[in-house]
C-alpha cells in the first residue's frame, strides 16, 4: 500500500503516519523490512501510550468496560443522558 501511494504522487506529508513513515523508510533502502516493522510497533506502543495519557486527564470520561455486565445498556443510557442536556 504504501509502495502504491508513494507512485500514486501522495505526499511527505502524508506519510508521517505510523506505518506509513517506516514503510518510506524501507522503501527508500535505509532500513530493513524487520527494521521498519519494528519501529511500526515500537510507535505504535508510543501512541497508545500518548492515548491513555491524555485520556486519563479527561475528567468527565466515563469508562467502559467490555467484561462488565450489561455493558451495553449502561452505554445507551449514557449516549441519552448526554443526548437531553
Amino acid at each position: 500500500e504504501a509502495r502504491w501511494l508513494r507512485e500514486q504522487g501522495y505526499s511527505a506529508t502524508s506519510f508521517q503516519a505510523i506505518g506509513y513513515k517506516e514503510m518510506g523508510l524501507y522503501l527508500d533502502g535505509e532500513e530493513t523490512l524487520e527494521q521498519a516493522c519494528e519501529r511500526i510497533r515500537q510507535e505504535s506502543r508510543r501512541y497508545a501510550k500518548r492515548q491513555l495519557t491524555w485520556f486519563r486527564r479527561q475528567n468527565e470520561a466515563v469508562w467502559l468496560y467490555l467484561d462488565e455486565e450489561d455493558v451495553t445498556a449502561r452505554a445507551c443510557a449514557l449516549v441519552r443522558e448526554f443526548l437531553q442536556q
